[in-house]
């Protein structure tokens, strides 16, 4: 039988127990698992509320030294493609592109992310209010000396209640901030771009100077850019550089072949990035 002192204890333990803070979690899928990769799909809120959108971050892991591709893959592979149609309640998924790291393999080279990556995910429901039934089918092409292409289903369900951002909504909110800028900032410029018939060239301010940095440029189907930049700092200030990509085989007129269209620009150092846009 219990001692008076025993009893106290245990009431003041079950009070602490009643009175410690619920920790609430975003909510998430459970992780699905391929050959060389596995993907889970987390949202910053486990609730769907007043809010027209939902942030939410796909986190793919893969097996130590393989990579998945950039919306711009390079010499090879392919972007990850995520079908939503088995959605309910979901009129769009809208994914970010973090900044991607250059791969090289036999002189051919990739663009994208070596063994993880949270790619973000602005997710707009059909009615607000509403439940929300998320279904995507993911198609991943994964790469290390050799090309995989797995394919994952996901799934996640958020009901309806206060929409409010949970303890983990840190989490998707980091990956969304991470995401290029798309003006200049004070540490990191693009500022001019020059289109030659043999090159591109960009002015360009890394306050880091431009040691390690790098340079993606995008000018659409059929005008891919793939080697590495030239970059020439300046003289007097290195925080300042020129950097040259050459026109790709098979481009007589590398200017010619931009005309009319719009060109992306992603510079990189590390964890800075920014992407521009310039229209010709």
């Amino acid at each position: 039988m219990a001692t008076k002192t025993e009893k106290f204890l245990n009431y003041i333990h079950f009070m602490s127990f009643l009175l410690m803070p619920c920790v609430a979690q975003a909510a998430e899928s459970s992780w699905a698992k391929a050959d060389f990769v596995k993907a889970r799909l987390i949202t910053a809120q486990s609730s769907v509320g007043s809010q027209a959108s939902i942030r939410a971050v796909l986190d793919l892991e893969m097996e130590p030294e393989w990579h998945i591709y950039w919306r711009m893959p390079g010499d090879g592979g392919l972007p990850p493609d995520l079908d939503w149609t088995a959605s309910q309640n979901l009129k769009e998924a809208v994914m970010g592109w973090p900044a991607p790291r250059r791969f090289e393999y036999e002189g051919l080279y990739g663009f994208g992310y070596k063994d993880a990556a949270r790619l973000p995910i602005t997710l707009t429901p059909e009615k607000s209010g509403e439940p929300v039934a998320l279904s995507v089918q993911a198609d991943i092409m994964v790469c290390k000396d050799l090309c995989v292409p797995q394919a994952l289903t996901l799934s996640l369900t958020l009901p309806v209640g206060t929409g409010e951002e949970d303890a983990q909504a840190s989490l998707v909110e980091q990956e969304f901030a991470s995401l290029p800028p798309r003006e200049n900032q004070p540490d990191i410029r693009i500022d001019n771009v020059v289109l030659g018939p043999k090159a591109i060239v960009v002015q360009a301010y890394l306050a880091q100077g431009f040691e390690g940095a790098d340079l993606f440029a995008e000018a659409g189907t059929g005008v891919y850019m793939l080697a590495p930049p030239v970059i020439t700092p300046d003289d007097k200030d290195p925080r300042q550089a020129s950097l040259l990509i050459a026109a790709p085989e098979g481009v007589d007129n590398l200017a010619q072949a931009i005309m009319g269209k719009s060109l992306t620009l992603t510079l990189v150092k590390d964890d800075r990035a920014i992407e521009r846009t310039f229209d010709f």
